[in-house]
């Protein structure tokens, strides 16, 4: 019984470290957009559409008889 009221006592005065999000949501509505130019706009004589093709099955073996066919199973970022 003792032992339950200290626990109770002394959970009630230590202080709560609870660490409210404000800053962190204040952080993150300040746009940093002074410089709109930061980033290289891309160039649209390299734009590339990639063609997806589902697969009806899957695994190594059907991996490997695409890769055969000349397929590649995968997607590949140059």
């Amino acid at each position: 019984m003792f032992l339950l009221q200290w626990r109770c006592a002394s959970a009630l005065s230590a202080p709560l470290q609870l660490r409210h999000y404000t800053q962190s949501a204040i952080a993150a509505l300040v746009d940093d957009d002074s410089n709109p130019e930061s980033f290289p706009r891309p160039d649209p004589k390299y734009d590339q559409t990639i063609l997806v093709v589902p697969r009806l099955v899957f695994g190594k073996s059907i991996s490997a008889k695409e890769q055969k066919a000349g397929r590649v199973p995968g997607i590949i970022f140059e």
